[in-house]
């Protein structure tokens, strides 16, 4: 939930858009068909520099 505030913050949306945002986005990844489980937690792990 701290990522998406500082997010918002940054994108001058409100969390509640933020979240929204988000949301939309992951839905439309799962409807494109080419990302699975294992590839967007690959994603997400090297975009926060893990």
């Amino acid at each position: 939930m701290e990522d998406a505030r500082v997010i918002s913050e940054l994108q001058s949306r409100s969390l509640a858009g933020q979240i929204t945002h988000r949301a939309r986005t992951g839905r439309a990844i799962e409807r494109f068909g080419t990302f699975d489980h294992a590839s967007m937690s690959s994603l997400t792990l090297t975009t926060r520099g893990h």
